[in-house]
Formats: C-alpha cells, sequence, structure tokens
C-alpha cells in the first residue's frame, strides 16, 4: 500500500527509503515530532526562522515547529496585555492596609506658603478632618478628566476635597503639600490622591479612575 512523505506529502511506495519528490528520508513508524513544536514554543524567534526555512523541503517539520511558535507568541501577547491593562488601572492602599496607618501629620513651617497650602496644611491637620488631596499636574488629561468627578463626590457626600497642580506650585507649597505626611506612593505620577482624617493617612490611590471606581476607594478607606 503506498504511502505519502512526511515532509512533501507526497505518494512513496512501500519499500522506498527516499521520497522521489523531496529526496526526504522516510521516517520510521512512530518516530515523534514532538521536539519540533517544543522547541518552537521554547524559542519562538527561532521557531518561526525554521518554519520559514522548512515550509517547502520539510513541511511537516514546519507545521510543527510552526505550531509550537505560534502558541507561544499568542500566550506571550495574552500575559503582555494583561500585565499593561493591569498598569493602567489604579492601584490602590485601602485602609485595611498597613501602609498608611501610621503617617500622621507632621508639623511644618507655613508661614512662607501661599494661602491655598495655609490653608490647606490648617484643615488636614485639624481633628474630625476628613480630606481628599489631589496632587496633579497641569498638562495632565487623566488630571482634568479626574477633577470634575471628585468634585461632583465631595459636593455630595459633604467633604472636603483639594485639588493642586503641584508642577505650577512653588518650591516651598510643594514641599509643604509632600511633607505633611509621609506620602510613601508618591513618586511624580499623576493624579495621585490621598485621603487624611483625624490627623492620619487612610490610603492612597495612583491614577485616573472613573466615577464607580472612585466611589470603590474612597469607601474602602472609609471616607464614605
Amino acid at each position: 500500500m503506498a504511502k505519502f512523505c512526511s515532509e512533501c506529502g507526497k505518494k512513496v511506495e512501500n519499500g522506498q527509503k527516499l521520497c522521489d519528490n523531496c529526496k526526504a528520508k522516510r521516517r520510521s513508524s512512530g518516530q515523534g515530532d514532538a521536539p519540533w513544536w517544543i522547541l518552537g514554543a521554547i524559542l519562538p524567534p527561532v521557531g518561526l526562522i525554521l518554519f520559514l526555512v522548512w515550509k517547502n523541503d520539510r513541511k511537516k517539520d514546519a507545521k510543527n515547529i510552526g505550531t509550537g511558535a505560534l502558541v507561544a507568541t499568542i500566550v506571550w501577547l495574552f500575559f503582555g496585555l494583561s500585565f499593561l491593562i493591569d498598569s493602567n488601572n489604579a492601584s490602590f492602599n485601602g485602609g485595611n492596609n498597613n501602609s498608611g496607618v501610621n503617617n500622621l501629620a507632621k508639623e511644618i513651617d507655613v508661614s512662607s506658603a501661599s494661602k491655598e497650602l495655609k490653608e490647606w496644611y490648617t484643615y488636614v491637620t485639624s481633628e474630625d478632618a476628613l480630606a481628599v488631596t489631589v496632587v496633579a499636574l497641569s498638562y495632565c488629561d487623566y488630571c482634568k478628566q479626574y477633577k470634575p468627578i471628585l468634585t461632583q463626590i465631595a459636593s455630595e457626600e459633604k467633604f472636603k476635597m483639594y485639588y493642586f497642580d503641584i508642577d505650577t506650585m512653588s518650591e516651598i507649597d510643594s514641599a509643604v503639600l509632600t511633607g505633611v505626611y509621609n506620602l510613601e506612593k508618591y513618586e511624580g505620577s499623576s493624579p495621585y490622591s490621598f485621603v487624611t482624617k483625624n490627623k492620619k493617612f487612610l490610603g492612597d490611590v495612583v491614577g485616573y479612575m472613573n466615577r464607580e471606581q472612585t466611589i470603590n476607594f474612597l469607601t474602602s478607606v472609609g471616607a464614605m
């Protein structure tokens, strides 16, 4: 009974050791292809290169190594996209965590600060004062989208909301804003929001949030 070449697919008669069409050596029964797709899965770039080299002369090997490379590439793309999506989501540091609960307000000389910063300092360092402070950048589009969302929630829930474009502030005001509490997560990213109450730091979050995310964050730190 005639069989077919494992490389090019052409008919090969029993007893033939070489394919008349591609000259490939016939494989014995049970000879596996697993090493090729495994190689393609482990080293996708190598697999893709060998697929292109073998696609005409060693079709079966090309198919196996190409399949392994393709599957591995899809898996890596999936995890890469998942990482990017997660990195763009707001990362919460809620009131149930321990990183912020010991960040008590510190006394700072605000005599040279602006009137706006003096007002903020007086409020966030007073007893029973709940405030949400946003550190933003004047050119940040996400900050501009976030501000009206938080402003509306603050109006509805009756708490103080302060919003500062840190890049337009004086060095003195900037030092006051970032020095009263130990802002562990603030590294220049914006918008950066933190919640304080009774001279204590309750929690913070980096990044833009829609209304639902903002409410969830404020609830998690005890602001609502």
